[in-house]
């Protein structure tokens, strides 16, 4: 395994990376991207980031793979710690609180129902569009339910997928007791296990868009619940909310989560095995990394990490990731710079020779090209605002953290309570420093008062639900 403390990868190989770029200006050779997004998955989900003391609870020989053949990344995180916040940074490029996203959307909540990413947010796919390229989204969307805010009026050419938080992977049936799979604007009643359906049909976009240049963006079920394994029986029906599940007997959800992880790795397989017989391989940048962290943190699956699912700590947004370029990204390659997910994008418009002049909105996310160089990225300071009662700061290897705690009845708001680390030697953030240094908290606090400033201000008018959570 090649490493060092800071960076690496593709030393060698940087030529045939340019060599793809300017051969791609004059035969339309431009690479390919696939980011596949895992859902609740945490740190010890991928038995490619077993160490002496992490033991996977699951076999996921195709995700290892890619990290074999590529590059595993320790200290990749999203931008939020719930599911549509993530998926909106990652789409824009920005962290999400500029487009009104900070929280979860939820379809219990009659609210929530009018929320969604807003058609004046670009998003790569909308860029990529511009210079020829064909885009999918095969899974979930979360980023609103209405047809303004359906992915094929944000860029994307194809939409097989669910809108929602989740559904029964069986029967497709949301939290509400609705049908929830969709094809585009059309409701699309199609039976088999949701993770077969997504695996099947990024294959044949491969397959019809060979011979173009195509991004595809797979999001998982896989590890969010209903915890429901291929084989498993419906849990859900058509109609009956109370209750929403509907377990068997025997039902044993860590089992049927391990199954969902497996199953779902072994459609990563698939597509890889499938790049490589259209000789695809070599010209299509893969990425994997999770949305966050798992909610049952309690069961070792973000270990080493702190807490997860929602949570300022790393368990919540430090995610498990791999890239795979074989003849660009060296094999067997571990980078240690911190990335976010929002850095996906400029890196996606990068590679495809898209000058930055042409995207409207300024990114908050930078290029990981100089990963592939061997380089170190620009030092930045880095933000999460998980809600009223959460934030957390990144600045090199220090870590604040800010936690409103419960109030005491009868009793006014309490304040945020801070905690400081030092990431470089304590990953799992057990001690804290923010007595023995004053100065790093509050000068980490005062950016993150500053940059929360900024973001409110670019929210959309007609939209403001930056508190739902």
């Amino acid at each position: 395994m090649k490493t060092n403390n800071i960076t690496l990868v593709g030393l060698g190989l940087l030529s045939t990376l340019f060599g793809i770029k300017q051969e791609s200006k004059a035969a339309n050779n431009k690479p390919n991207f696939i980011f596949i997004l895992g859902d609740d998955m945490g740190y010890s989900d991928l038995s490619c980031y077993n160490t002496a003391t992490i033991k996977s609870h699951n076999n996921t020989p195709n995700l290892d793979r890619m990290a074999t053949g590529g590059m595993r990344l320790t200290d990749c995180h999203s931008n939020g710690a719930l599911s549509t916040p993530t998926r909106a940074a990652f789409l824009t490029g920005r962290y999400q609180q500029r487009a009104g996203l900070q929280g979860v959307i939820l379809e219990n909540n009659p609210v929530h129902l009018a929320a969604g990413l807003q058609p004046e947010e670009v998003t790569f796919a909308e860029v990529l569009k511009g210079a020829g390229y064909k885009s999918a989204l095969f899974g979930k969307w979360h980023l609103g339910g209405m047809d303004k805010y359906n992915p094929l009026n944000q860029g994307f050419d194809k939409f097989i997928g669910f809108k929602t938080g989740n559904i029964d992977l069986q029967t497709h049936i949301d939290t509400q007791a609705k049908f929830d799979f969709w094809d585009g604007f059309s409701i699309n009643d199609v039976s088999g296990y949701a993770t077969e359906i997504f695996t099947t049909s990024a294959i044949d976009f491969i397959k019809e868009n060979k011979d173009n240049p195509f991004c595809i963006y797979i999001a998982e079920s896989a590890a969010h619940g209903p915890c429901q394994g291929p084989n498993d029986g419906a849990i859900r029906q058509l109609g009956r909310t109370k209750p929403v599940h509907v377990y068997p007997a025997d039902y044993n959800q860590p089992i049927a989560r391990k199954e969902m992880i497996e199953y779902m790795d072994k459609g990563v397989g698939q597509i890889l095995d499938s790049l490589k017989t259209l000789g695809l391989d070599s010209n299509t940048l893969v990425i994997f990394m999770s949305d966050n962290g798992p909610k049952d943190y309690s069961g070792g699956f973000a270990l080493p990490l702190k807490q997860g699912k929602g949570s300022p700590y790393e368990g919540g947004h430090r995610m498990p990731a791999v890239m795979y370029m074989p003849g660009t990204i060296l094999p067997g390659t571990v980078c240690n710079q911190t990335v976010m997910g929002m850095d996906f994008f400029p890196t996606f418009v990068e590679m495809a020779g898209i000058n930055y002049s042409s995207i409207v909105k300024p990114l908050d996310g930078v290029s990981l090209l100089p990963l592939i160089k061997g380089e170190q990225l620009v030092p930045r300071t880095l933000y999460w605002n998980l809600g009223p009662k959460k934030a957390a700061v990144r600045e090199g290897k220090w870590k604040l953290v800010g936690v409103m705690p419960d109030p005491i009845e009868c009793e006014a708001l309490p304040a945020m309570e801070f905690s400081l680390f030092d990431l470089s030697k304590d990953i799992s953030e057990k001690k804290d420093l923010a007595s023995t240094y004053p100065d790093i908290v509050t000068s980490l606090k005062t950016k993150f008062d500053a940059w929360l400033i900024d973001v409110q201000s670019d929210v959309p008018d007609q939209l403001n639900n930056s508190d739902i959570e």
